[in-house]
């Protein structure tokens, strides 16, 4: 099976353009070239696509999938090497200024499909300053919610448990005021019936002394 390697300058274009698309087999490797300066984020977005006879109509197919292959050209250093689904994005930063060599084939190269067929492949292409993926941003938004939601409901139970602690509190005070009001109080029928027992003891005695005497 031949493997065509094809380096284009396309991606000139991308920069005028929102996208564009080509067409390649599904054992080809279609490479092309972007001249960046040092320190420069890019970000690739890319959508293979697969035709139906039967139907007629090209589809992303989801037993497809990419091979992205991002180097160099002057010192052929890989910046990236990663496989994706047939629809995704691939981002990386220059280390050096120079011409990029940007490839992308599928996984038919791997032997997991029988024969060569065309696809339909839609590339993005942004550089340097790069507009924030929308759909990223709303899952992080959603995961902070989620976050927050959580948190806030365990502050919730933690001012629960606080409260709660605090009427416990307010109880304990008031059962131990109770215990220690009924103490005194106890503690002083104890004193005045002891007070009244040796008062009538010193009375009959004092009654009992005087009776002795008149005999």
């Amino acid at each position: 099976m031949t493997r065509l390697l094809s380096l284009s300058l396309l991606l000139v274009a991308a920069h005028t353009a929102s996208a564009l698309h080509f067409y390649m087999q599904s054992d080809e490797r279609r490479c092309f070239l972007e001249e960046l300066p040092n320190h420069t984020m890019v970000v690739g977005r890319y959508k293979a696509e697969d035709f139906n006879r039967e139907e007629q109509k090209w589809y992303v197919n989801p037993e497809i999938g990419i091979q992205v292959q991002v180097e160099e050209v002057a010192d052929s250093h890989v910046v990236v090497n990663t496989r994706g689904p047939a629809e995704g994005s691939f981002t990386f930063t220059s280390h050096e200024p120079g011409d990029h060599s940007i490839c992308l084939s599928s996984n038919a190269t791997s032997g997991w499909f029988e024969g060569a067929h065309a696809l339909r492949v839609h590339l993005d292409i942004a550089v340097g300053n790069v507009k924030r993926d929308d759909s990223v941003d709303k899952d992080h938004i959603n995961s902070l919610t989620t976050r927050i939601r959580d948190l806030n409901q365990k502050l919730d139970d933690i001012r629960k448990e606080q409260q709660f602690q605090r009427e416990r509190e307010v109880e304990f005070r008031n059962l131990s005021e109770q215990t220690n009001s009924r103490a005194i109080w106890w503690s002083l029928i104890q004193m005045a019936v002891l007070a009244a027992t040796c008062y009538w003891q010193a009375t009959h005695l004092r009654r009992f002394f005087s009776a002795k005497k008149l005999r």
